[in-house]
């Protein structure tokens, strides 16, 4: 009998001898708010879609030959030359102009090849310099994450 007039009181918000903390059943749940989804930051690529595994890169007269491991279906390979100690063109910021006394850096390399093409010889790399390449998939739009780094320089054998 004390367990029903408990259970009643509850019910009502209400108990003997206090005052009502809480909100009565027939009171209406919070209004659900539906939030866009999070944005992805972390950089990481769409699931499956993985970057090419560079194998060698070695002199080729002139310039210097890359050849790599496509692991998913891309539709083009995008490669990145990082001339000496300059940053690769997706880490520039803008372009700076050169002095003319001191004449103008060569431009860092950007090339795309197509799917299933599997080594590209850069004629342009021919300095006494070392000359570094990474590379990345794209599908629809959609880019990998850069691939490993490989490095030589072509007057150095």
């Amino acid at each position: 009998m004390a367990l029903g007039l408990l259970a009643a009181a509850c019910r009502s918000g209400s108990s003997k001898g206090g005052s009502a903390t809480g909100t009565t059943a027939s009171a209406a749940p919070p209004a659900l708010v539906d939030l866009p989804p999070v944005p992805d930051t972390s950089g990481a690529a769409p699931l499956g879609l993985l970057p090419p595994v560079l194998y060698t890169l070695k002199p080729a007269h002139p310039g210097l030959v890359l050849t790599w491991r496509e692991p998913t279906l891309c539709e083009t390979i995008e490669v990145e030359r990082q001339d000496a100690l300059q940053p690769y063109p997706s880490q520039a910021g803008p372009p700076v102009v050169a002095s003319v006394t001191r004449g103008a850096a060569p431009a860092p390399a950007r090339f795309a090849v197509p799917a299933g093409t599997l080594s590209y010889l850069d004629t342009t790399a021919t300095r006494d310099y070392p000359y570094t390449y990474h590379a990345r998939c794209r599908r629809a739009g959609v880019a990998s994450g850069w691939s490993n780094e490989l490095a030589t320089n072509p007057a150095k054998p």
